[in-house]
């Protein structure tokens, strides 16, 4: 179970300067900032008790809700672009990416272009991430907003789907690591015994069938109908076999991989929900 409480402050020293750099300087509500990629994942990983490395990149990376695009464009005024990308500023005197989301920024609902960028963004799922992730207070006393394990898969369930088209499968790496949170979490087993028991009885009690499939159904739980099944559609259609080479504490076994990828799509496309 995600606590806050428990997340090594040490971690986060980065994005707590960025982020007071931002407040201070523009005005922000540190509410509306949803830490996403290489810091949300460490954060997760702390907050779930777990001590053990994940990978190596070190990306600081900021979404913003905004409720106009003049909050973004304070953002760019007040920092140096540092990349042609639009959303790269120079913050705390490090590279942060900051990607505006919410009702405003996003036409078609999912793509996110400021007018710095010639091409969108894809945003897909980060409002509903947002609205269920925990407040994080920052070192520096900001509260941000964590995403849960299931809203971190989401997001990387479609950076995976996206890159993953492309012959580019860094994602799985990321992926794999939030499997394994779900494998590992006490509070998966208490779920998948009582509320969900439904998953470990279709598996004969497989935990790591089980899990993956849960994790799967929450991701879907985020969604409306017709995203999730449009993230369902792009997800299905590709090679799976460099997300089950990139599973974690699993036997260098392909037919027990693949049967965890499967599970996990199967919970993808769980129309069980409840009312």
């Amino acid at each position: 179970m995600l606590d806050c409480a428990r997340i090594d402050l040490r971690l986060l020293d980065d994005v707590a300067a960025a982020v007071h750099d931002l407040v201070t300087t523009t005005g922000i509500d540190p509410r509306k900032i949803l830490l996403v990629g290489a810091r949300c994942r460490d954060a997760i990983h702390s907050a779930l008790g777990r001590t053990t490395p994940t990978r190596l990149t070190t990306d600081l990376d900021l979404g913003i809700a905004i409720a106009s695009w003049n909050e973004f464009e304070r953002i760019g005024s007040a920092f140096a672009s540092i990349q042609s990308n639009g959303i790269a500023f120079r913050v705390a005197g490090m590279h942060v990416d900051v990607v505006p989301f919410g009702d405003v920024a996003e036409e078609p609902r999912g793509l996110s272009r400021p007018s710095t960028r010639n091409d969108d963004i894809v945003v897909f799922g980060f409002q509903e991430v947002f609205d269920r992730a925990s407040i994080l207070t920052l070192p520096t006393g900001e509260p941000v907003r964590l995403p849960q394990p299931s809203g971190y898969g989401l997001l990387k369930t479609r950076a995976w789907a996206d890159r993953s088209a492309h012959g580019d499968h860094r994602d799985a790496q990321d992926l794999a690591v939030a499997l394994d949170w779900y494998a590992q979490d006490p509070s998966t087993i208490d779920r998948l015994f009582s509320a969900d028991i439904d998953i470990s009885e279709l598996y004969g009690f497989d935990a790591g069938q089980s899990s993956a499939h849960l994790l799967g159904r929450d991701i879907r739980r985020h969604l409306i109908p017709s995203d999730a099944n449009d993230l369902v559609s792009r997800f299905t259609g590709l090679d799976a076999r460099p997300l089950a080479g990139h599973l974690l504490n699993l036997p260098q076994d392909r037919s027990r991989r693949f049967d965890i990828v499967e599970a996990f799509t199967r919970g993808l496309r769980d129309a069980q929900l409840p009312a």
